[in-house]
């Protein structure tokens, strides 16, 4: 298959075809007269190697990846599974800052590293105010 049928099958630029063979990511053949050829092996790596920067893998991990004898699915599982975790306390925090209002939320301790332990501040501080809630309306 020509640069060009690749192009017109994923919606990639020459540009980057050919920044993913100089890089290592492909290892097109080519032709007699020097053109990338991609062979159907070629096409299946590279739908790999953008199904995982789809994933939000940076490219320089996506060669290792691929080097794992599964191709990379038990990586790219156990990524997704962490980043699911990830998202959901973002996604909790959120709903804590709407429920007890942002001037309650510390966000000058939202350095990745101390997140998780913001959120359980937060989860304690919301928890106080659903029981005083609680408590009032009894």
């Amino acid at each position: 298959m020509s640069m060009s049928e690749v192009q017109k099958l994923t919606g990639l630029s020459a540009r980057t075809l050919q920044y993913y063979d100089d890089m290592g990511y492909l290892r097109v053949g080519r032709d007699q007269h020097g053109y990338r050829i991609y062979t159907e092996e070629d096409i299946r790596r590279l739908f790999r190697i953008l199904l995982f920067k789809e994933m939000g893998f940076p490219l320089k991990d996506i060669n290792r990846i691929l080097a794992d004898p599964d191709g990379g699915i038990q990586t790219a599982r156990s990524y997704l599974q962490t980043h699911r975790k990830h998202l959901d306390t973002m996604a909790d925090i959120l709903d804590m800052i709407n429920t007890l209002g942002s001037e309650q939320v510390g966000f000058e301790l939202f350095h990745p590293r101390e997140i998780r332990k913001e959120c359980c501040l937060i989860k304690n501080k919301l928890r106080k105010l659903l029981h005083k809630e609680n408590v009032e309306r009894e």
